[in-house]
């Protein structure tokens, strides 16, 4: 920052009196005028009081006339000496000073709007960019960009927010909690346009939002993932190794795994075990035991690796086990990396780091501040393809888990997750237009009960029809060295 920069922050932030921060808000404050219609000896009264505000209010009971007087006169004195003000000009301040400056104490509009959680996330991303690039406390960048009067670029789509927002607020998610009356089920969503990592919408909350920057479960909430880890712990690595093709024949039978403990690693199927399956029908009724067995062949360190790329920072170094692909993790995912790990794979294998915000720019129209994505090359665009290929079956199959995500002349890629005791419930999908994640469940771990459905998904269904009505049709598009060819059920050999 310039040394005009910092001067102009330091009058914007600088604190003047009982919740006052900036000198306008000072001139209102004390004077009912705008800074610009302050007098000289006005301007030495706001210029002097920095130090301890409170202690020169002349609002209050006491009577700090001469306090008031003496200090603004230190202040003329200072500026005669620096010769930015001339003798005469000193003169007429002084007299004023003398006489008593006329205070008329302003009146101040409460701050009756509530922003949407997309709002709170950009100001909590710029806050932390702003205080990052110029190494300045949160504080401190928090009341530049409250009072500064800048103007921020969001990537907030409105129609697509309310969309979400209105969704969010219909009370049939809304679900009392069995062992504690004054609190409810909760969700959040983060909806993502894949080709540039731009967040459009963002829901942290069920329910009216009553308050601005409270808690963002979208963006603060770390959750566990259950089965909608299973794309990109172990598909999309998988792939990317040729561990696995789209025709792979994988075991779904009980099974104990040598996880390196004397008991072994013993996961288990909710709804049975197939036997000798091809992994689109694992991949479309969610399988567990067959993403166990590729992750041995992977390896959990693998694994990771591949997710660190994908965005996902919560691992940690206990995630570093078999469990790991059926989303047995220590912490857990937030909804937004969760979602810019899905966006992966529908922007054909490329990470972009997602953002709320594009830039900042200053009341002289300067660019302040712009947004600074990182990108990078996760996995190859065949890869992606065969991924988007393989996440079409819980949509479209006869026993797919997301069948009612399905969006008319909409491709659709989708995996739910469920996690222990039914704590969490999540639909994570894309379109070839959009990227969205949905988490339904309690604050404090509580199961779900739900009709037997899974809201997250209801929410997430509901949210993308209504975002995708009156788009074009559209498609996964294979790259070319993607070969199609009909495979025999039986031998699993090409027919011709």
């Amino acid at each position: 920052m310039s040394k005009d920069e910092i001067l102009e922050a330091y009058f914007n932030i600088i604190y003047v009196g009982p919740n006052i921060y900036g000198v306008e808000s000072g001139a209102k404050y004390y004077f009912n005028k705008h800074v610009s219609d302050l007098s000289l000896a006005e301007c030495a009264f706001l210029a002097g009081i920095n130090r301890a505000p409170n202690s020169y209010n002349p609002f209050t009971e006491k009577d700090r006339s001469e306090k008031i007087a003496s200090r603004c006169k230190t202040v003329l004195n200072k500026m005669l000496e620096l010769k930015v003000i001339d003798s005469d000009e000193y003169e007429v301040a002084v007299a004023e000073v003398e006489n008593g400056l006329h205070f008329s104490k302003g009146s101040f509009e409460s701050q009756s709007n509530v922003y949407s959680y997309h709002t709170d996330a950009l100001i909590n991303e710029i806050i932390e960019d702003f205080s990052n690039k110029n190494l300045i406390p949160d504080e401190f960048a928090t009341n530049y960009f409250v009072l500064s009067k800048s103007t921020i670029y969001s990537t907030q789509d409105n129609k697509i927010q309310e969309i979400v927002s209105n969704e969010f607020s219909k009370k049939k998610y809304i679900i009392t909690s069995s062992t504690n009356t004054s609190a409810t089920s909760q969700a959040a969503m983060v909806i993502i346009d894949q080709t540039n990592g731009q967040v459009v919408a963002c829901q942290g909350g069920l329910g009216k939002k009553e308050n601005s920057r409270v808690l963002n479960r979208a963006t603060q909430s770390k959750r566990q993932t259950g089965s909608a880890i299973k794309p990109i712990a172990v598909l999309a690595p998988a792939l990317e190794k040729k561990l696995i093709t789209n025709s792979s024949m994988i075991s779904d039978e009980l099974t104990t795994f040598d996880d390196g403990t004397e008991s072994g690693y013993s996961p288990i199927n909710y709804d049975g075990y197939l036997g000798y399956i091809p992994l689109r029908r694992a991949v479309e009724s969610s399988q567990n035991i067959p993403f166990v067995y590729i992750m041995q062949d992977l390896t959990p360190k693998t694994s990771i690796k591949y997710l660190k790329k994908m965005g996902i920072s919560t691992l940690v170094d206990d995630d570093e086990n078999l469990a790991l692909a059926l989303g047995g993790l220590v912490e857990g995912m937030t909804p937004l990396e969760f979602a810019a790990a899905y966006a992966t794979i529908a922007n054909d294998g490329i990470y972009i780091e997602p953002t709320f915000y594009t830039n900042v720019v200053s009341s002289d129209n300067e660019i302040i501040l712009e947004t600074s994505q990182k990108k990078r090359k996760v996995f190859s665009n065949s890869t992606a393809y065969l991924l988007k290929e393989l996440l079409t079956q819980p949509v479209t199959g006869a026993k797919g888990t997301a069948t009612y995500c399905a969006i008319p002349n909409i491709e659709v890629a989708a995996k739910t997750g469920t996690t222990n005791e039914n704590y969490d419930r999540w639909l994570c999908g894309f379109t070839p237009y959009y990227t969205a994640v949905t988490w339904y469940g309690y604050d404090l771990n509580e199961s779900i009960k739900y009709n037997g459905k899974n809201p997250a998904g209801l929410i997430w269904s509901e949210v993308m029809k209504d975002i995708h009505s009156g788009l074009s049709k559209k498609t996964f598009q294979a790259p070319n060295d993607v070969i199609s060819t009909k495979i025999c059920a039986k031998s699993r050999k090409g027919c011709y």
